[in-house]
């Protein structure tokens, strides 16, 4: 705004408005964010799984150490994770961080 004194005060005025409506898309954007976390985390909380889940994928033993994550643009809770076997499988296939072989 060190430039403003060249402006007149109209054009200070429009300069302003259009930063105060930049910064209200970016809040309105950072407002988006913030309420998806804060479902996710409602997700997680109510979910009924363990706190620490294992699960059995080809005898061996994994802990799921992401309780909430997105794969190929789906969003995924331990909860589904658990119920699909393919999804368990190919996490492991990629060596995914999701799962951790345990002993």
């Amino acid at each position: 705004m060190a430039d403003n004194k060249e402006l007149t005060s109209e054009q200070q005025i429009a300069a302003l408005k259009a930063q105060l409506a930049e910064q209200k898309q970016l809040n309105a954007e950072q407002g988006k964010v913030i309420e998806e976390q804060h479902n996710q985390l409602n997700e997680i909380a109510s979910s009924d799984a363990p706190a620490v889940p294992v699960l059995t994928i080809d005898k061996k033993k994994y802990q799921v150490v992401i309780r909430a994550f997105e794969y190929k643009g789906v969003k995924h809770t331990v909860k589904s994770l658990s119920e699909d076997k393919n999804l368990q499988k190919e996490l492991v296939k990629i060596s995914s961080g999701v799962l951790k072989e345990i002993e």
